[in-house]
């Protein structure tokens, strides 16, 4: 993952972050002074996030085009109905993650069944950059 921080930045410098991490703008008259990067919007924990362009046709199930970017955070837990990465036969496929009572289940409509049990979620998709 490139530094995006260097190429598009949207401001200068004067932004911090709190100790939960959330962005604190200091407080300015000139808008110059504003500093917010894609990194601080999407990027909150840089050293387990990992942004993967969708190649993938079938990925149109989900509302997703090739070209579009997902930003996956490998460190957090989905909720429900929120989209994933799974690891299944040396491969990384986007599936939606469904937890049904107290059991969490991956839809995987075209692969074999695990013997009822879920596959390895990889990562957790938290954003996604759309291509126009």
């Amino acid at each position: 993952m490139s530094d995006l921080s260097q190429s598009l930045v949207l401001s200068s410098p004067g932004a911090s972050k709190d100790a939960a991490g959330q962005i604190i703008v200091a407080k300015s008259d000139n808008p110059s002074n504003l500093v917010l990067t894609l990194d601080d919007l999407l990027i909150p924990r840089p050293a387990s996030t990992v942004i993967f362009p969708v190649h993938d046709l079938s990925a149109a199930q989900y509302e997703l085009k090739p070209g579009d970017l997902l930003v996956v955070d490998r460190t957090i837990n989905p909720v429900d109905r929120q989209l994933v990465i799974i690891s299944t036969n040396n491969e990384l496929k986007i599936r939606r993650h469904h937890v049904q009572a107290a059991k969490i289940a991956i839809n995987l409509p075209d692969t074999p069944e695990n013997g009822g049990k879920p596959l390895p979620i990889w990562g957790t998709v938290t954003y996604i950059i759309r291509k126009q």
